[in-house]
C-alpha cells in the first residue's frame, strides 16, 4: 500500500481541523441540555471527514473498501444526532427517551451490519470497481437497494429536524432567528454536496463532495459559537403568553450574559433586542450601579427596588431565582420585575392619611389632657386667690396644682418617647426577674393572677432597664384591665434562633428573645387591631391611649418587634421580640 498527494487533501484537513475545533468547543459547554446530542452529531462527522481523508491518500483497494465500511459508522449516525439535537434544541425533552432513541437508531444499525456483510448481497455496494482520476483512486459508483433506502431514511430525519428548528425560528425573537438559520445552514450545506454526489451531477465521478462541504459547514457552525454564543446561549423554551406577559422577564446565564428577555423588559430598560442579547448584564445596565453589584451574584432574592427613568421613581417587585439543568448543573437566572409603583404609591398614600389621623389624634388627645389639666391649675389658682383674700389655706390648692403639673410632665415625658429626645441605656439584661417583679407589684391587688414560664438559660437581651420595664408594666397593665372580673394571664420567655420565619421587620439571621402576655378578656376586633399601637387610640374608657403606643415605641429602638394576635371572645397576645445579647451568645 503507497500513499499518494493530491490537492484536495487540503480542504480535507481543514474541513477536519474546523470541525474537530466545534467538536472540542461543544465538549466544553457539555453542560447545556442540547450539548450531548451536539457532541455527538460532530463526533459522526469527524470520523466521517477522518476515513474519508485516509480513504483519499491510499491506492489500495481491499484498505479503501475497509476505510468505508468503517466511515459508513459516522455516515448513518449524523442523522439522527442531528434530530436529536433539534429536538432538544426546540425545548421538546419530553420527546427524548431511551426507547425513542432506540427506534431510531433501529435502521442505521441493520445498515452497518449489512454495510460489513455487503459481500454476501450486494445491498449497499454493487461491486468494487475502480478507476484512476486526479491522483485519486475512484470508485465506479454503483449502489445497491438498501443504500437508498438508508438514505431516503437519513434525508428525512435531516428534515424533520429542520422543520423543528425552523418553527423555533418563528416562535422567536429575531436574535434567536438569526442563531438558528445559521445551525440549520451549518447543517444543511453538506448535504446539498451529497445530493449532487448520489445524484452523480457535477465534480469527479467517484470523489464524494459532502465531506469538502464539511469545511464550510464548520465555518458556519464557528460563527454560530462565537457570534451568535451556539451552546452557550441557547432558547429557553418561551411561547405567547411570556412574550405578552406585563412583567419582565430576563434569563441570564451563568457568566452574567443576557441569554434572553420578553419585550416587556425591553420596553423597561430602554433597550435593543440585538444590542442586549449574548452582553454581560454589566456592559448595558445604565441605572443605579449601587443595585447591579448587590443583586449581581444573588441567587435566591425576593425583593423591591426603584428605579429612576426620565426624572420619575418607579417601584419594582423583584425576584431572582437560579436555573439548573436536569443533572442539577447550574445554568444561570431567571430574574423577573413586576411593576408596582401604582400599588406602592397607594400604599403610601394610606401611609400618609393614616400619618395624618395619628397626628389628629395626637393633637386631639395632647389638647384635650392639657385642657383638662389647665383648667384645673387655672381653677385652683383662683381658689388659691380667694383664700389668700380670706386668709384660708392654700395648701391643698397648691398641691392640686402641683399634681396638675407633674401629670402634664408625666404626659410630655410619654410623647419624647416617640421623638429622638429619649434614647436607650442598653446594658446586657436579664429579664425573668424583672418580669417577675413586674407581675407581682402591678397584680397584688388584683383579682387577676399569673402563670410565668420562662426556660433555665433564656438568652440576656442589651436593652435599657427602665424603658423595658414600662414596656412590661403597660402590657400586664393592658392584660389586667381587659379582664375586669378576673382570670389569668400567661407570660412565657423563649429563646428563637436566626430562622427564615421570623417576623418580616425582624433580621432572620439573628437571635431574639420573645416575650409573649396572654389574657382571657373579649379579644379585639379585627378592625380595631392595625390602630392599636397608634398613639391615643384606646377600645377602654379608663386608659390614655398612650400606653401601647408607647410599648412600640419602645422596642423599635431596641431593634425589637411588637405583635398582637386576637380572637373576639377568647383574649389576645402581646408578642415581644428582643434581640438577644450577642457576646453571651459568642461565648
Amino acid at each position: 500500500m503507497n500513499l499518494v498527494y493530491t490537492p484536495f487533501i487540503i480542504p480535507m484537513s481543514a474541513a477536519v481541523v474546523v470541525c474537530f475545533l466545534v467538536f472540542l468547543y461543544a465538549i466544553r459547554h457539555r453542560q447545556i441540555a442540547s450539548s450531548p446530542a451536539f457532541i455527538w452529531l460532530m463526533g459522526s462527522i469527524i470520523e466521517w471527514l477522518v476515513c474519508y481523508l485516509i480513504w483519499m491518500v491510499t491506492d489500495d483497494v481491499q484498505f479503501k473498501v475497509l476505510l468505508s465500511k468503517i466511515e459508513y459508522i459516522g455516515v448513518v449516525m449524523v442523522a439522527p444526532a442531528w434530530l436529536l439535537f433539534a429536538v432538544q434544541y426546540a425545548g421538546h425533552n419530553k420527546w427524548i427517551s431511551a426507547n425513542n432513541i432506540a427506534l431510531i437508531s433501529i435502521l442505521p444499525i441493520v445498515t452497518l451490519i449489512l454495510v460489513w456483510t455487503n459481500e454476501q448481497h450486494w445491498l449497499i455496494w454493487d461491486g468494487y470497481n475502480f478507476h484512476w482520476d486526479h491522483n485519486i483512486l475512484l470508485p465506479d459508483i454503483k449502489y445497491g437497494q438498501w443504500f437508498w433506502v438508508q438514505t431516503a431514511y437519513s434525508y428525512l430525519l435531516l428534515i424533520i429536524g429542520t422543520l423543528l428548528i425552523l418553527r423555533r425560528v418563528f416562535e422567536s425573537s429575531q436574535y434567536y432567528r438569526n442563531q438558528a438559520i445559521v445551525l440549520v445552514a451549518g447543517v444543511l450545506v453538506p448535504w446539498f454536496g451529497n445530493i449532487l454526489y448520489v445524484l452523480q451531477i457535477g465534480f469527479i465521478p467517484g470523489l464524494d463532495p459532502t465531506p469538502f462541504f464539511f469545511a464550510i459547514s464548520g465555518i458556519l457552525l464557528g460563527a454560530g459559537l462565537f457570534y451568535f454564543r451556539l451552546l452557550s446561549i441557547v432558547p429557553i423554551a418561551r411561547n405567547l403568553v411570556v412574550e405578552n406577559m406585563d412583567g419582565c422577564l430576563l434569563v441570564l446565564d451563568g457568566n452574567n450574559r443576557i441569554v434572553d428577555l420578553n419585550r416587556a423588559c425591553l420596553n423597561i430598560f430602554g433597550w435593543s433586542l440585538k444590542k442586549v442579547v449574548g452582553k454581560n448584564i454589566t456592559e448595558v445596565w445604565t441605572y443605579n450601579k449601587e443595585l447591579l453589584e448587590k443583586y449581581s451574584e444573588a441567587l435566591n432574592v425576593r425583593s423591591e427596588i426603584t428605579l429612576e427613568k426620565n426624572g420619575e421613581i418607579y417601584y419594582y417587585d423583584l425576584q431572582i431565582q437560579p436555573l439548573y439543568n436536569r443533572n442539577n448543573s447550574y445554568m444561570g437566572r431567571l430574574i423577573t420585575l413586576h411593576d408596582i409603583t401604582e400599588l406602592r404609591e397607594a400604599q403610601m398614600e394610606i401611609q400618609r392619611q393614616r400619618k395624618q389621623e395619628s397626628i389628629e389624634l395626637i393633637a386631639g388627645g395632647v389638647a384635650h389632657d392639657f385642657n383638662n389639666l389647665l383648667s384645673i391649675i387655672m381653677g385652683n389658682f383662683k381658689l388659691v386667690k380667694i383664700a389668700c383674700e380670706e386668709h384660708r389655706d392654700i395648701k391643698d390648692y397648691l398641691q392640686r396644682i402641683y399634681d396638675s403639673a407633674q401629670k402634664a410632665s408625666a404626659i410630655t415625658s410619654q410623647l419624647l418617647t416617640f421623638t429622638k429626645g429619649i434614647e436607650p441605656v442598653k446594658e446586657p439584661l436579664s429579664l425573668s426577674r424583672i418580669v417577675r417583679d413586674t407581675a407581682e407589684l402591678i397584680l397584688s391587688t388584683s383579682e387577676v393572677s399569673y402563670q410565668l414560664k420562662v426556660p433555665p438559660d433564656l438568652w440576656q437581651v442589651y436593652t435599657d432597664k427602665n424603658l423595658m420595664v414600662q414596656v412590661l408594666e403597660n402590657l400586664i397593665i393592658n392584660a389586667n384591665q381587659a379582664m375586669p372580673e378576673g382570670g389569668t394571664i400567661f407570660i412565657t420567655a423563649e429563646n428563637i434562633k436566626s430562622s427564615p420565619l421570623l417576623p418580616k421587620p425582624l433580621k432572620m439571621t439573628n437571635s431574639y428573645v420573645k416575650l409573649s402576655f396572654k389574657d382571657q378578656g373579649m379579644g379585639i376586633p379585627r378592625e380595631q387591631l392595625s390602630k392599636i399601637f397608634d398613639p391615643y387610640f384606646t377600645t377602654k374608657q379608663q386608659g390614655s391611649g398612650l400606653g401601647l403606643a408607647i410599648c412600640d415605641a419602645i422596642i423599635r429602638k431596641h431593634d425589637g418587634y411588637i405583635a398582637v394576635e386576637s380572637v373576639v371572645g377568647k383574649g389576645s397576645t402581646f408578642m415581644v421580640y428582643l434581640p438577644a445579647y450577642l457576646e453571651q451568645l459568642e461565648n
